[in-house]
């Protein structure tokens, strides 16, 4: 049941594909073998308008990956999970001339105890 939010700096709008990115993220995702329930997957894309990259001026750009999960996962299967995020991203950014792109990707663990959830079906 991950829980993906991506952000993104606007100068890399018009290089990176936002609908191709979350496609390509949660499929990437569960390739891994590691999610047996797509529908419990959510993803979302934030364009940050306001960012800063050390104490550049410009030329600077960035594609940061958080992905929440249930507590348990091994480092090993994180290790796994990052890679696969990474390249997925990777994937669907063009070449951005003159921006040093950075794609990073952060774990946040969740507790089963105290997650809560409410599914409303039609």
């Amino acid at each position: 049941m991950p829980h993906l939010s991506l952000e993104y700096t606007a100068n890399l709008a018009e290089f990176f594909d936002v609908p191709a990115a979350l496609r390509e993220a949660n499929a990437a995702l569960l390739g891994t073998g590691l999610f047996d329930a797509p529908e419990q997957m959510k993803s979302r894309a934030t364009q940050l308008e306001h960012y800063r990259v050390g104490n550049f001026d410009s030329g600077e750009a960035f594609i940061h990956a958080r992905l929440h999960l249930m507590a348990g996962r091994s480092i090993a299967q994180r290790q796994q999970l990052g890679t696969a995020l990474v390249t997925a991203l990777q994937s669907v950014l063009a070449p951005a001339a003159g921006l040093r792109v950075q794609i990073t990707v952060e774990f946040n663990e969740m507790l089963l105890d105290t997650y809560q959830k409410l599914l409303i079906e039609p």
